[in-house]
Parts: structure tokens; C-alpha cells; sequence
């Protein structure tokens, strides 16, 4: 179904007489007024039985998910807030907002920060990007679908060196 707008002035405000063509694909088309336009957009349309309004019904449900606390392995640990979430569409966001290592690590070693428990697993592995140190040395990090969640530096990173990143994806169900 569309709707067409019919001879509604551009230069004024529309007038209680105007209308709006509405054009079924099945071949019909028929006239509202602007207060049952109104109605059926300000109520019929937003129906949890209609389609639109079930999608807006389940866009109000949205729940802010609460917090996990990330667990990280022995060599690090957490230095601000890191913690993990999974929302209700299985959407899980990783944030180690400063996280600092134990001891140092040599450029280019991989290393395992902590495991994700089951549930909060990618289906493959994810590619992210942060940062370490003062001066940002970069940092590639993954998430396997075992749920390690390891990172690479391009620098040797001392021990008390700081890091950050974020990484969303669509949890393995």
C-alpha cells in the first residue's frame, strides 16, 4: 500500500478538507481524510497485531543488558572497567576499557587475555583493533569461537603497560 499525498498546498498548512490518496497494489485506491489518516497512523498502525506496531512493540522491550565483569587470564588484569554484555538479540559487546599486563611481552607474540564463557561466542573468529601504552601502539586482537580472546602487539609491551579495546558481534546461540 502507498500513500499520495493529493494537491496539499506547499506554501500553507494543511486543511481539514484535504485528503490522501491511498493506492493499493491489488488495483484499488481510495480517499482519507487527514483525521483518519490521524487515526489509523496514531493507533490502528501502531497495534501490537499490526505489523509495524509488533516491530515497534519489540523495539520498546529492549532491555539494557547489565554488565559482566571480563575474566582475564593470569599475565593481566583489569586496570578501569572491563566487562562484557549480550543483549536479548544476541548481540554481545566486549569493552576492556583499560586493562594492563603482569609482564612483558615481546612484539608480535600473541597472547591470551581471557576465555568468554559458552554463550557469548562468536560463530567464527573476530578481527578488532585497540591500543597500549602512552604513546598507542597498535594492537590486533581476535576472538576465537572457543571464546579466547587473544591480542597481538606490533611493540614490546612492559609489564604495567595499559590497553584498550572494544569488539561487538552476533553471539553463536
Amino acid at each position: 500500500m502507498g500513500i499520495k499525498a493529493t494537491e496539499l498546498q506547499a506554501t500553507t498548512a494543511p486543511k481539514v478538507t484535504d485528503t490522501l490518496l491511498v493506492a493499493n497494489s491489488a488495483g484499488g485506491t481510495s480517499q482519507l481524510t487527514l483525521a483518519q489518516a490521524a487515526a489509523f497512523l496514531g493507533g490502528e498502525m501502531v497495534k501490537p497485531a499490526n505489523p509495524v506496531g509488533a516491530a515497534l512493540s519489540s523495539k520498546a522491550a529492549i532491555k539494557v543488558p547489565e554488565p559482566i565483569p571480563f575474566p582475564f587470564s593470569e599475565n593481566f588484569q583489569q586496570y578501569q572497567y572491563c566487562y562484557y554484555t549480550k543483549d536479548q538479540f544476541g548481540r554481545v559487546e566486549v569493552i576492556i576499557g583499560m586493562a594492563e599486563t603482569k609482564k612483558a611481552i615481546s612484539a608480535g607474540q600473541s597472547q591470551i587475555i581471557g576465555i568468554l564463557p559458552e554463550g557469548f561466542r562468536p560463530y567464527g573468529q573476530i578481527y578488532g583493533t585497540g591500543w597500549a601504552g602512552d604513546d598507542r601502539a597498535g594492537l590486533q586482537t581476535f576472538i576465537n569461537s572457543d571464546g579466547a580472546l587473544r591480542f597481538t602487539s606490533y611493540e614490546v609491551l612492559n609489564a604495567g603497560t595499559r590497553f584498550y579495546f572494544q569488539v561487538s558481534y552476533t553471539a553463536h546461540r
